[in-house]
Order: structure tokens, then sequence, then C-alpha cells
């Protein structure tokens, strides 16, 4: 069994990490204090076979979020769950068809909502359209842009939470973009 990777909640109380510490091959989130005062936490919901956790993030407002493939094998989705593990997760997106998957989540500095790219071929690196939601899950997604070939690296929240910045566009013309998140 192994960690994959980790990383530090925003108030570096707990660590965030991928592992495959309970089956082995089959990566899940975990949750821990960092002073050690409690074990380990699993964060996501049950997983079908053989499904697994491809991302995880600390976000504001206490939470982490994560792309698995939770409900369906071979469809990822984007999931909100407290850090201390002490309510439900939620899913963020918006149902997927057509084999989207979501491919990548963008996580502000500050504020309420999130950002995320779907993809009907997630490794790609190119998704197709562009989300924003709240990150409790207290709204529905909502699309910011279902245009143009997104490049996960070239999409970024501003400092304040309320913007999304992306570059997007075919191929022979990347333009760059900007549109309220909320």
């Amino acid at each position: 069994h192994s960690v994959s990777t980790f990383s530090f909640t925003r108030d570096s109380a707990r660590a965030l990490y991928l592992a495959d510490q309970e089956l082995d091959g089959r990566v899940e989130l975990y949750s821990v204090p960092v002073d050690g005062s409690a074990n380990p936490i699993k964060l996501n919901g049950p997983l079908p076979a053989p499904g697994t956790v491809w991302h995880a993030v600390a976000a504001p407002l206490g939470r982490a979020l994560y792309i698995a493939e939770q409900e369906t094998d071979e469809v990822r989705e984007l999931y909100s769950v407290p850090v201390d593990g002490s309510l439900a997760r939620v899913k963020l997106n918006q149902p997927l068809t057509g084999g989207q998957s979501v491919s990548a989540v963008i996580v502000p500095a500050s504020g309420n909502s999130a950002a995320f790219l779907t993809s009907t071929n997630p490794v790609s690196g190119l998704s197709n359209a562009l989300f924003g939601a709240p990150i409790d899950g207290s709204e529905a997604a909502v699309a910011l842009s279902l245009n143009g070939y997104f490049r996960s690296g070239g999409v970024e929240i501003d400092s304040s939470g309320g913007r999304v910045v992306y570059v997007a566009g075919p191929p022979a013309r990347i333009e760059i973009y900007s549109v309220a998140i909320d």
C-alpha cells in the first residue's frame, strides 16, 4: 500500500492524501490531523470496481474537492466534502452525458466557488466545457462557457474568487476570456 500524493488543508491542521490504503490498487481520499491526534478517515464514498479517486485538492470553507469514478466506472465526477468528514459529500457537477467526465478542477485562494472542466477524453488535457459551482454544493453548477478547447493549465480564478480567466478556442485561434463565476 502506498501514498500517491498529499497536501495540507488551508489551515494546515490536516493532511489530505490519496492512497491505496484499504485495497491494493484502489486509490481513495483520506484526511488525517497533522498532529497525529486521530486516525485517518476516508472522505470519498464507496467506489465501483475498479473505481478510483484521480485528484484531490484542499479548498476554502474547510472542504476538499476530488475527482473520482465514484458512481460509475470510467465516469469521473467532482465531489466536495468537509476535510474532517463531518458532513456528507456532495456532487458538484451537472449530470454528465455522451461519455463526458470532469477533467480538472480549479480552486480559488478565497471565495465560495470553484471552476471545473469537462471532457469526452479527460486524459488528453483538452476539455470542451467550463463550469462553476459553489464549493459546498448549495447550488447547481452553471455553464461558464461551452464552446472552445480549454487547456487545463489555462484556467485561473482571480484572487477575489469572483472571476474565471481562461484561454480557449480552436487550435488555430486561442484567445483569453474572463467571466463571473457566480
